[in-house]
C-alpha cells in the first residue's frame, strides 16, 4: 500500500479521547473514488465477482481498499433497507434518536445493476473492455453514494471504505488498512497478565486499525481503544492454520506481546498480511531494525528531550511546556505521586 499524507486541515489529536458517535470524515472535505485495478489475493481466479482495489482521496488521505462486486451489491441491500426504514411512518424511539439531521434530505439511492455488463450488454464500452466497464459501475456508484451525508456515514459503508473515528487524526499519520477481526485474549510476554488467559481464553469482536508505526484495535460497540501493538524489530505477522492453528488466523508478534486475531476469510488473511508487511518493509524500517543499546525505538536527530542536574531548571522548563500547550498536557515519570 503507498501512503500519501499531505499537509492541511486535520482532526485534533483529542479525537481519541472521545470516540463514541464522532462522525469519522473530514468536515466539507469530499472523497474522490477511483477504481484502479484487478486484484488477485492467493490462488483466487481473475473474474466478474472478483476484488477491484479501489483508491480513495480525501482532503489530505489517500488510501487503497480491496473491494468485490457482491461487496457493492451487499452495501446497496443495506443502505435501501436503511432507507425503506427512514419511511416508515411508526418508528421505536431508539431508532428516532440515532436518524442524523442531515437525513431530511436527499435519501435517493443511485441504480445498481443486478449484475456486472457483459459483453452482449448494449451498455458497454467495447473498445475498454468488460473490466474497464466494471470499474466504472462501481466507481460510480461508490462516489454518488459518498456525496450523501445519510449513506456516506452509514456502519455498512464505513465498513466497506474502512473507515472509523481515527482513520483522519492527522497526529497518528495517514490511513492504513482496517477491518473487522476477532481478537484472541492473551498473548503477552509477561507472565503476571497470562495467569488467567491460558485458562479462560476467549474471542471478541474488534475492528482493527493500523498505522504508519504500530496497529492497535478498538471495541466495536462504545470504539474504545483497548491495545496497541508498537512496530519493533521482533515485529512479524503471518497467517495460515499451520501458522496459527486457527481458521482464517493471523498472527502478530513483536517485543510485548503474541496477538491471535481471526478474519473473515481467508482472503481477508492474505490481504491484510500483504498491506502490513508492505507498509513495514516501505517505512517501518528504521523501527523494525536492530537499534543501538538493544533499544525498541530508533536514534533520532534534534530530539526535544532534554538532560537536567537539578530540579531548578527542570521544573522551570516543564512550566514553559505547559504555558505553551494547545491540546493536551502529557506527563510521565518513573514515580509520579
Amino acid at each position: 500500500m503507498m501512503f500519501v499524507f499531505k499537509v492541511g486541515g486535520k482532526i485534533p489529536f483529542s479525537r481519541i479521547y472521545n470516540l463514541q458517535g464522532s462522525t469519522p470524515f473530514l468536515p466539507n472535505t469530499e472523497i474522490h473514488v477511483r477504481v484502479t485495478e484487478n486484484v488477485r489475493v492467493g490462488k483466487q481466479k481473475q473474474g466478474g465477482n472478483s476484488p477491484y482495489k479501489v483508491e480513495f482521496t480525501h482532503g489530505e488521505f489517500v488510501w487503497n481498499i480491496r473491494c468485490s462486486f457482491k461487496q457493492v451489491q451487499a452495501l446497496h441491500n443495506a443502505l435501501r433497507q436503511y432507507r425503506t426504514l427512514l419511511h416508515l411512518p411508526l418508528l421505536t424511539r431508539n431508532f428516532q434518536d440515532r436518524i442524523p439531521k442531515s437525513a431530511s434530505g436527499n435519501r435517493r439511492i443511485p441504480e445498481l445493476p443486478n449484475e456486472l455488463l457483459t459483453p452482449e450488454s448494449e451498455d458497454l464500452d467495447l473498445e475498454a473492455g468488460p473490466t474497464s466497464s466494471h470499474k466504472r459501475q462501481i466507481e460510480n456508484y461508490l462516489s454518488s453514494i459518498l456525496k450523501i451525508s445519510i449513506y456516506r456515514n452509514h456502519q455498512t459503508t464505513l465498513d466497506v471504505l474502512e473507515v472509523s473515528p481515527l482513520s483522519f487524526v492527522h497526529d497518528l499519520g495517514p490511513k492504513g488498512i482496517e477491518c473487522k477481526i476477532q481478537k484472541r485474549s492473551g498473548g503477552y510476554r509477561l507472565m503476571c497478565m497470562n495467569c488467567c488467559n491460558d485458562i479462560c481464553t476467549h474471542w471478541s469482536q474488534r475492528w482493527l486499525v493500523v498505522k504508519d508505526s504500530f496497529l492497535m484495535y478498538l471495541r466495536s460497540n462504545d470504539q474504545k481503544i483497548c491495545g496497541v501493538l508498537l512496530f519493533d524489530k521482533e515485529f512479524s505477522i503471518s497467517s495460515g492454520k499451520g501458522v496459527t492453528n486457527v481458521k482464517n488466523g493471523v498472527i502478530i508478534t513483536n517485543l510485548s506481546r503474541t496477538l491471535t486475531i481471526r478474519c473473515p476469510s481467508y482472503q481477508q488473511c492474505l490481504w491484510l498480511c500483504h498491506e502490513v508487511n508492505d507498509l513495514v518493509q516501505k517505512q517501518c524500517t528504521s523501527y523494525t531494525m536492530e537499534n543501538r543499546f538493544g533499544s525498541y525505538a530508533p536514534r533520532r536527530e534534534n530530539s526535544l528531550a532534554r538532560w537536567f542536574v537539578n530540579g531548578e531548571r527542570y521544573f522551570s522548563e516543564v512550566a514553559d511546556a505547559m504555558e505553551k500547550a494547545k491540546e493536551e498536557i502529557f506527563i510521565t515519570d518513573w514515580w509520579l505521586v
